[in-house]
């Protein structure tokens, strides 16, 4: 039989690594009812915390708030704005009747309406979408140059929808 190498058992070893992981960790690491350790994630919390988190409640930086809009108009393009323009062009392409009538359907408030909120979530996404390149290229990265941009490509999507809201009606 080989003799151990080593001048301590692993009992020894066991007993010493608890007290440094205890020295180490702190109160995060606390005996249980069993004599054992218990995982942080099985101790009583300190404080209560909420079920559910409140969505409407929270108050969202304005840079924020432009970043979820990229993703909503871009959902919003995706669900809505291309079903939309292949039925257009289908229409043209079909017959001068079906064109004309796909025409005539545009003079309708709901059509101008739907209309220009597409064309809103395309120029949302067009200027938000080069804020996030620019930003990806560490152009704008502290906190004044995003709430500034963020706030140009708000004002940019709005100000040139309500051109194309001016030249539709």
């Amino acid at each position: 039989m080989r003799a151990n190498p080593f001048p301590v058992t692993e009992d020894e070893i066991s007993v010493d690594f608890r007290s440094l992981l205890e020295k180490l960790v702190g109160n995060a690491i606390q005996p249980h009812i069993g004599g054992g350790l218990m995982a942080a994630v099985d101790r009583p919390a300190l404080r209560k915390r909420p079920v559910y988190l409140n969505l409407f409640a929270i108050r969202l930086p304005f840079p924020a708030f432009v970043s979820i809009l990229h993703r909503v108009s871009g959902a919003l393009l995706f669900l809505l704005g291309i079903p939309l323009l292949l039925l257009t062009v289908r229409n043209a392409l079909a017959s001068p009747e079906a064109w004309a009538a796909m025409r005539e359907s545009f003079g309708s408030p709901w059509i101008k309406l739907v209309t220009l909120v597409l064309a809103w979530a395309y120029l949302h996404h067009l200027f938000a979408g080069i804020r996030h390149l620019a930003m990806d290229m560490h152009i704008g990265m502290d906190l004044k140059s995003a709430r500034q941009s963020a706030v140009v490509a708000f004002v940019l999507a709005l100000l040139v929808t309500l051109a194309v809201a001016v030249r539709l009606w």
